[in-house]
């Protein structure tokens, strides 16, 4: 071993002799990494030190006390006038490397990076031997996006200082955002084996647990960074997103008050805290006016939190904008040359994260199914994790061309889209759980539709159409919408006229409902209730005697809440009546122990209230002004029942009692729903099919012509 040491001291002395000064100190490194005592590398490493500090001209670096000041201005972030004064001191002293170095560093918080590379880049020219100095260009093309330029950079840090443990976890890092999850877990944890309570990488190897799915061990790796940097905003957003996917919506609500409480004006926090709350159906935070104000200004906030707490298209465009270019600011690929030959079949693209037992997916089958062959070649990309799951296999056989692409990243699974020559590429998730819209950013299709996943505008350039009707989105509410409609003639959502309806459901008295009281029902999920319809319901039980109303369980904090806030307003709880989850047939078969449905306002019910109506249960709804406050008036009109469509909560409330408290008039209605159920177009599956195709078609005979995305009107078929 000895004598390998002397052949690396020996060929550092070899290096400085060609005047390489970073390779000699790199040998010198490579031995102190090894023999941190060896003082042959530690004097050659002083020695390099000492003759850079003597060379050059006099006074090369400006007085401590300036540069104490620089330092100051800088770490209380003003950084213009740190910047004015560094550029002052280096037209006084042009050798200078620590103002160069602090310019570099102000230009990089004022991102400004091309400066920030190039003050760094300087300095490394001057003095190679600096380790520090590659490690910050690595963060520079880390910012930039160059993924490559920043794994070198700070590889070259190692290779000075092999014991650099921030260097180490960039690596980490990076190799996360690869996908490389066993490397970045190994480099984050020799950062800890150099520096154990290094807090930053103790938050890496959450992240890769959390990739992992080992959530146990994510939450514990952020509380252990937590516990060393306290105030570490981003590692307080992680747990959070932890615990939500360990299912502990508290535990999630408690790190978002921890991170406000670290800063108070992290609106995303905000948002996100206030959309857990309604999942728990804790209102003790809403505040329609504070909500009004949240994501408005950069930086974004995830849009769909708030798509459930207010009815405000134009605010919810504002949101989705500043979301989509914070997140997918990128320029895709062109594509080639349009042929000038049609293809006598359109390739359709569908992607989403939910093939499994899922409302969407529920709703999409059969038209997977029933697409006309002729036509239409059905491609489906998929990134959900695979489940035993009928459903799942349901919409895969359903399809000609099935693709599983969890594992691959986003810009791949779009150029995989593109070999297949998809014409056309159909979003089913936009902003919601586990959506890859960076897919979509890529150009997956030359023609991409927004349809059925996301109940709102994506407010991205990549989105050309989303799928609506001209109750969901009337023509006054276009300036709303960063997308172009596509108009279906009678209703925008799929169907499954098939479902199974269980013939052996449970009576009444087995559910825990009166056996002749009236029974309101509102089994939509905990998040779209709000205190405006609950005050409305709660009139509702005290106006109709022995009436009840039936909502969905969700979890115990919402039986809790709900109990509470009924007490709250003179009603005894035991008047509500909690439905735990069941298999989808029974489920379908519960809505025929109601008497009514009662939608909820801002978000209404969707694929529950088109379920509802499958079984016969009317629907009451109140309009408002977005996507999503006009769900079931599209259902209804399309079913031919408007007369259940109200828009005022005072006219919501009146009709209620009135069907409530009037036998025959509910009864009438009931009749109506059953009689239209097969003769209206809601529910007619194949012409639905026929629609969302020509739709389809002409947004796609729109761009083979050169044409930019415009408004299509499908007209209906007999």
């Amino acid at each position: 071993m000895s004598l390998n040491v002397d052949q690396v001291l020996l060929k550092a002395k070899r290096h400085l002799k060609k005047g390489d000064v970073a390779a000699a100190v790199q040998l010198y490194h490579s031995v102190l990494a090894k023999f941190p005592k060896n003082k042959r590398a530690i004097v050659g490493l002083e020695a390099i030190k000492s003759q850079r500090a003597s060379s050059g001209p006099k006074n090369q670096e400006p007085p401590k006390a300036q540069l104490q000041e620089l330092t100051r201005l800088y770490n209380q972030g003003l950084y213009q006038q740190a910047l004015e004064a560094a550029e002052k001191l280096a037209k006084q002293f042009p050798q200078s490397l620590e103002t160069l170095a602090i310019i570099g560093a102000v230009s990089f918080e004022v991102k400004d990076f091309d400066r920030a590379l190039n003050c760094y880049q300087l300095v490394a020219q001057r003095a190679p031997e600096f380790a520090d100095t590659y490690f910050k260009m690595g963060i520079v093309f880390g910012h930039k996006g160059d993924l490559i330029a920043a794994m070198a950079s700070f590889q070259k840090t190692l290779d000075i200082n092999p014991d650099h443990a921030q260097a180490h976890n960039s690596i980490g890092i990076m190799q996360l955002k690869s996908g490389e999850l066993d490397a970045a877990f190994a480099s984050a944890s020799n950062a800890l084996r150099l520096v154990p309570d290094y807090a930053e990488a103790h938050k890496t190897i959450g992240d890769v647990c959390f990739e992992r799915h080992d959530l146990k061990a994510a939450v514990d790796s952020y509380r252990r960074a937590l516990e060393l940097n306290p105030d570490a905003v981003p590692v307080h957003n992680n747990l959070a997103a932890a615990c939500l996917a360990y299912g502990d919506r508290v535990g999630a609500i408690q790190s978002y008050d921890a991170l406000l409480k670290v800063q108070p004006d992290h609106q995303e926090a905000w948002a996100k805290k206030l959309h857990q709350m309604a999942h728990l159906c804790d209102w003790s935070a809403f505040d329609p006016d504070f909500i009004s104000s949240l994501g408005l200004n950069s930086p974004d906030i995830t849009p769909f939190s708030l798509l459930t707490l207010e009815d405000a298209p134009e605010r919810h465009l504002i949101r989705s904008k500043i979301h989509a270019r914070s997140q997918y600011s990128f320029v895709p690929q062109p594509f080639a040359a349009k042929t000038e030959t049609k293809s006598d079949r359109l390739r359709i693209g569908y992607f989403s994260a939910d093939v499994h037992q899922h409302p969407v997916m529920v709703l999409l089958a059969k038209v997977l199914q029933m697409h006309d062959r002729n036509r239409f070649e059905v491609f489906f990309y998929g990134f959900s994790p695979k489940k035993s799951d009928p459903l799942r296999e349901r919409i895969i056989a359903a399809v000609d061309v099935y693709d599983d692409v969890l594992q691959m990243r986003d810009i791949d699974i779009a150029h995989l889209a593109r070999q297949d020559g998809i014409d056309i590429a159909i979003d089913l998730n936009g902003y919601t759980e586990n959506s890859r819209s960076g897919i979509f950013a890529h150009r997956a299709a030359p023609v991409q539709i927004s349809y059925l996943g996301y109940p709102g505008s994506m407010g991205a350039d990549f989105i050309d159409y989303i799928v609506a009707d001209k109750n969901l989105i009337p023509e006054s509410s276009q300036v709303n919408y960063s997308e172009k409609p596509i108009y279906l003639p009678h209703h925008y959502q799929a169907q499954d006229n098939e479902l199974p309806i269980d013939q052996a459901a449970p009576n009444r008295t087995e559910l825990g409902l009166p056996e002749n009281g009236f029974v309101f029902c509102a089994l939509s999920n905990s998040y779209k209730i709000t205190p405006a319809e609950f005050d409305l319901w709660m009139r509702l039980l005290q106006a109709v005697d022995g009436s009840v109303l039936w909502l969905l369980q969700g979890n115990t904090s919402v039986l809790k809440n709900l109990m509470f806030e009924a007490a709250k307003r003179g009603v005894d709880p035991a008047r509500l009546v909690f439905a735990t989850h069941t298999d989808h047939g029974q489920y379908l078969a519960r809505f025929q122990r109601a008497d009514l449905y009662l939608d909820t306002f801002i978000y209404n019910a969707g694929a529950t209230a088109s379920n509802a109506l499958w079984a016969g249960l009317p629907v009451l709804t109140k309009r408002g002004h977005g996507y999503t406050a006009r769900m079931a008036a599209s259902l209804l009109s399309s079913i031919e029942l408007p007369e259940l469509i109200t828009d005022s909560e005072q006219a919501y409330e009146a009709l209620a009692i009135d069907l409530a408290t009037n036998p025959v008039r509910m009864a009438a209605v009931k009749a109506k729903l059953v009689a239209n159920r097969r003769t209206t177009p809601l529910f007619n599956t194949e012409l639905f099919t026929r629609h969302l195709e020509e739709g389809y078609q002409q947004a796609y005979d729109r761009y083979s012509e050169g044409k930019a995305p415009d408004v299509i009107e499908v007209t209906t078929r007999v």
